[in-house]
């Protein structure tokens, strides 16, 4: 029995062998799939660090890009303010100076028309003196 024990031995041994072999095989496929994914996460890793990297690149442009911008209308608008402002100064100054000239010449017409209405005066006198002054004389001549 020595050898039919050793022969169910040499089985049993045969038939772990086999076991551990396809232990072994399917440790190496797990390591081996291990390798692959590891692999590929680790592109998968450089390519989630280089899409961060280009992102925040975009962020930080469009934030010079705003500031650039905002600087540019700032300055846009300060121009538009002081050019409004210079506007708004030359208005009140012709409005200050076309006032002083309808003043100084509504002061000349009012001048005007009290000079006329004295060279009236005059000449109504005149007319009145020069109508007494025929009315005696056509009385002289009348009576006389």
């Amino acid at each position: 029995m020595e050898t039919n024990d050793l022969m169910k031995s040499l089985e049993r041994m045969k038939s772990v062998l086999t076991d551990i072999q396809s232990a072994k095989q399917q440790v190496e496929s797990t390591v081996n799939a291990y390798n692959t994914l590891s692999e590929k996460v680790s592109g998968l890793v450089d390519s989630i660090d280089n899409l961060s990297d280009s992102l925040s690149g975009i962020v930080n442009n469009i934030q010079k890009d705003y500031q650039g911008k905002l600087k540019q209308m700032t300055a846009e608008s300060d121009k538009i303010v002081t050019s409004s402002n210079n506007a708004i100064s030359k208005l009140d100054t012709s409005i200050a100076t076309f006032n002083e000239v309808i003043s100084q010449k509504m002061k000349e017409q009012e001048q005007y028309f009290i000079d006329t209405a004295k060279w009236q005066k005059r000449v109504i006198y005149l007319l009145f003196v020069n109508i007494v002054v025929v009315s005696i004389l056509l009385l002289k001549v009348f009576i006389g």
